[in-house]
């Protein structure tokens, strides 16, 4: 298969199909939901080969918010030939972990099997990331991404760039990584940009509160 691969991080923002939610938070998420519907549509159309992640941790009503994001986009596998991998975070709801956690799954999809031999096949295509998020949140994940790839030691080659492939370095490129924030109306004072500004600042200036997290997530 020559289909250029990309992989899709949705991240999520509680529990779809409730009612336990304001009106206002209920359709400010379904907005946001068939946005993401669309996206995937456009790039299945534009002939990607699309590999999804579904990021969301457990909540108390025993469902991940992964587990009902499902739920709205398994259509999409019959219609749109998506192959859908549902990623769970079950100990964290954290922007942080779930990038984090979602960063463990790509590095085991592009060392796999089928990756590898479509990269024998067409030594040029390698896979891209998308990372989608609620817009309010945009400037934070952006930061998280870059941050945390780093830490997991990805990088973004050049179109010029050619690996050999028993090279490590090779497994771990991407030719583009980037966020798209999607608009979601909430109430939630927490779901303002000004909000996540400071807070992802505070993670800039005080750099042992992502380490600890990050520490722990390791840990686990």
């Amino acid at each position: 298969m020559n289909a250029p691969s990309v992989i899709v991080v949705i991240l999520a923002y509680g529990l779809w199909g409730t009612s336990r939610r304001s009106p206002k938070k209920i359709v400010g998420y379904g907005m946001y939901l068939k946005e993401c519907e669309n996206a995937l549509h456009y790039l299945a159309v534009c002939g990607y080969d699309v590999n999804v992640i579904l990021c969301g941790g457990a909540t108390a009503d025993g469902i991940t918010e992964a587990e009902s994001m499902r739920g709205y986009f398994a259509h999409l596998g019959a219609e749109e030939d998506l192959e859908l991998t549902i990623y769970k975070e079950d100990r964290s709801l954290t922007t942080p972990a779930n990038i984090w956690q979602a960063f463990e799954y790509i590095k085991s999809f592009i060392t796999s099997r089928k990756h590898i031999q479509q990269l024998v096949q067409n030594p040029n295509n390698h896979c891209s990331l998308l990372f989608i998020c609620d817009l309010a949140r945009e400037f934070k994940v952006k930061w998280l991404v870059n941050r945390l790839q780093r830490e997991k030691e990805l990088c973004v080659i050049s179109e010029d760039q050619v690996f050999e492939i028993y090279d490590d370095v090779y497994l771990y490129t991407f030719k583009s990584i980037e966020v798209l924030g999607i608009n979601r109306p909430d109430v939630t004072p927490k779901s303002t940009k000004i909000f996540q500004f400071f807070e992802t600042l505070v993670m800039m200036l005080v750099p042992w509160i992502l380490r600890k997290r990050i520490q722990k997530l390791r840990k686990e």
